[in-house]
């Protein structure tokens, strides 16, 4: 059995890893491992902290038997697409898809994703998002319409399970959704020992801090004297595109629905 994940590793620490050791621990110490990452960007849209060979590399040591490269457009679009790209890369690889939830049921997520999916939602969503709801409350109401409980897209790792489960299910995926629960909070400012958010440990790095207690060791070498990538480096350039758009360009731009 293959079991895929698509991540980003941003950077690899010990919560990947416990991620990996318990899916040999639930599936068999024989299943084998995939990863779908990001690579050089991430889908914060920010560049990653290290680059893509090390964060691969970091995984293999740590436990992954193959890492892939999500490309950038992927990587660099919404929850769907994020989610639609990587099931269809690890559908041609895996018989499973491993993810991190604040719910782990399995059939309440895909029961939320197929009425995602439904005729009927649509409609749902338009009259809420005419009322005035941004995208994500009015989504979330537009479910809780449908009779399941839309807090299920209250939280960043529930949103996500969904988007994944969806694109299971559009793409006729063969994988089966293997929630896990996420444990530790996804943006902590400060590091948990047991827990780590990828949050935390970027902006540790920023300040020049250790971060070794929260990777594996295997990690640690990998990233050890490695530079570092943050968007204040492209800051200027960036600023001056945004200043010199004009109102049509920021119109053509993809999955801008609001403002």
């Amino acid at each position: 059995m293959n079991v895929g994940i698509i991540c980003e590793y941003n950077p690899f620490h010990l919560g990947h890893r416990k991620q990996i050791v318990r899916i040999r621990e639930d599936f068999g110490a024989d299943t084998g491992v995939v990863c779908a990452m990001s690579g050089n960007f991430v889908q914060r849209g920010h560049p990653a902290i290290f680059d893509k060979m090390r964060r691969a590399e970091a995984a293999v040591r740590c436990g992954a038997d193959l890492v892939v490269e999500l490309p950038a457009p992927v990587c660099l679009s919404s929850a769907e697409g994020f989610a639609m790209g990587g099931v269809s890369i690890l559908s041609r690889l895996c018989d499973g898809l491993c993810f991190g939830a604040e719910t782990t049921d399995a059939e309440a997520l895909s029961a939320a994703a197929q009425a995602l999916l439904s005729e009927d939602f649509s409609p749902l969503l338009r009259e809420r998002l005419a009322s005035g709801k941004s995208f994500p409350a009015a989504r979330q109401a537009a479910l809780t319409a449908m009779g399941l409980p839309g807090s299920l897209l209250e939280t960043p790792n529930n949103i996500l399970a969904v988007e994944y489960c969806k694109a299971i299910l559009a793409q006729g995926s063969p994988m089966k959704p293997l929630p896990i629960r996420r444990e530790g909070s996804y943006h902590a400012q400060t590091p948990d020992a047991a827990n780590p958010s990828a949050s935390s440990l970027r902006l540790q790095l920023e300040q020049g801090a250790d971060i070794s207690p929260y990777l594996p060791q295997a990690a640690v070498r990998c990233f050890e004297n490695a530079p570092m990538h943050t968007l204040k480096a492209g800051q200027r350039a960036v600023l001056y595109r945004l200043r010199t758009m004009t109102e049509a360009e920021f119109a053509a731009l993809p999955f801008g629905s609001e403002g």
